[in-house]
């Protein structure tokens, strides 16, 4: 498997076991986690959307957790920089599960003609 596709996959699943640990939603307590890293803070909303976004999770949320904890004119540029990223994430994905499904249907087509199946 593409190391760079299982980071994505284990970035993915870190955020989402931290996002249903999480009870209850609040934006002051997310605004305070973010305002807690710092500069890298914007850095990681924009990794976070650009994985998961491209994986299939919905950008609106990002987007609006955006506007809701930064200035609009940041939350936009933000966000822009969240939707560029998930394309190569998207296609990097497509692009795997493609190889998988050919390897896949070979593997079968090998196993029905050791079979005598054609």
């Amino acid at each position: 498997m593409n190391r760079r596709l299982l980071a994505l996959i284990a970035l993915a699943a870190v955020i989402i076991v931290f996002a249903v640990s999480r009870s209850e939603f609040q934006v002051e307590a997310l605004r305070e986690t973010i305002a807690a890293a710092g500069p890298w803070g914007p850095l990681l909303f924009v990794v976070c959307f650009s994985v998961l976004e491209g994986l299939g999770f919905p950008g609106i949320l990002f987007i609006l957790a955006s506007v809701a904890i930064w200035p609009t004119e940041l939350a936009m540029l933000l966000n822009w920089a969240g939707a560029v990223g998930a394309n190569p994430t998207a296609v990097d994905y497509d692009e795997y599960a493609e190889g998988e499904a050919r390897l896949g249907l070979a593997q079968r087509d090998v196993a029905g003609d050791r079979a005598g199946v054609v």
